[in-house]
């Protein structure tokens, strides 16, 4: 059994590794409960951990993972993590953070980690390397990410799944290095004077085989590639190539990562910094339901308007 914390990296970067490591330690006495003692737990890296087990025990050790995180996480009595009730499709839990002595954590602070499991059962008298067994359980793991579920058994169609997955990378890439995708503009409108105001962009993958490839296909796994930052710099490249033509201001939709990443701030200022003349034609959008670190993101706001670029909120109370 493979278990994997998506986004605990975030807390990480926002309260440094002696306080992450505590609640990593916890995290880890808690899945020694859940197993006995003729089986293995292995931190594998990060906020990825490892189970060998009997293949018999397996449901009753996911009832007990489950249970385990249904209880709040104190540290020197102070509760440093809160989560959240487990849900069966895709749970979501709640890290309340609260003031902790020689920390910078603020009651305030909320963030939204998903425990994921993969498992793979060999089958009886199957004789396989642990290099084999790995592969087979991190491809369940990967399989329940991408379907966001909470826990996936294995089957041999994952591992086809990903070697398309390694394919699709190695071509978002290339598409990346050699300027196959595409921006469009999708003009606002005034409805009252029925005037142009503005623009959005709009990303297409124009493949030299396939075609054109909608965002709705490359966008999701660019996130779950880890892509979506690289993304973001390609578009805002496309952009300000041609800033100095444009009319009216173009809106420009970033991703909660790149929001949320002091290295990509620093990136992203130093471009705009070159077409300061220009700070009123640029708008940048974030949608609401991206937000992973909200301290960040607003430090960012900041600084954006601060250089005289607009910002907003896109599919603001849609959901």
């Amino acid at each position: 059994i493979i278990i994997d914390f998506k986004n605990f990296y975030q807390f990480n970067f926002s309260y440094g590794h002696s306080t992450s490591d505590l609640i990593l330690i916890e995290i880890a006495n808690r899945l020694k409960k859940c197993i006995s003692p003729q089986d293995y737990l292995y931190r594998m890296n990060g906020d990825q951990f490892l189970m060998i087990v009997n293949t018999h025990k397996i449901e009753k050790i996911l009832y007990k993972i489950d249970a385990q995180f249904n209880r709040k996480i104190i540290i020197e009595n102070q509760t440093l993590v809160d989560f959240e009730a487990n849900k069966t499709h895709s749970e979501n839990i709640n890290l309340s953070v609260f003031n902790i002595e020689n920390t910078h954590i603020t009651e305030n602070n909320s963030y939204s980690i998903s425990k994921v499991m993969g498992i793979y059962q060999p089958l009886t008298n199957q004789e396989e390397s642990i290099l084999d067994s790995l592969h087979c359980v991190e491809a369940a793991l990967q399989a329940a990410k991408l379907k966001k579920l909470h826990h996936l058994f294995f089957n041999p169609n994952m591992l086809v799944k990903n070697r398309d997955l390694f394919v699709l990378e190695t071509e978002i890439l290339r598409a990346i290095r050699e300027e196959e995708f595409e921006i469009y503009y999708q003009p606002k409108i005034d409805i009252k004077t029925e005037k142009i105001i503005g623009a959005e962009t709009l990303i297409r993958w124009n493949h030299p085989i396939k075609g054109m490839i909608s965002p709705g296909y490359f966008l999701p796994y660019s996130k779950e590639l880890g892509l979506m930052s690289t993304i973001d710099q390609y578009v805002i490249n496309q952009v300000l190539k041609n800033i100095a033509y444009y009319v009216v201001p173009i809106s420009i939709n970033l991703s909660g990562i790149t929001f949320s990443d002091l290295k990509e701030h620093e990136i992203i200022l130093d471009k705009l910094s070159t077409i300061s003349q220009y700070a009123s034609l640029v708008n940048f959008e974030i949608t609401e339901n991206e937000f992973i670190n909200i301290d960040k993101s607003l430090q960012f706001v900041e600084k954006l308007k601060s250089n005289k670029f607009s910002i907003g909120i896109d599919d603001f109370g849609t959901d």
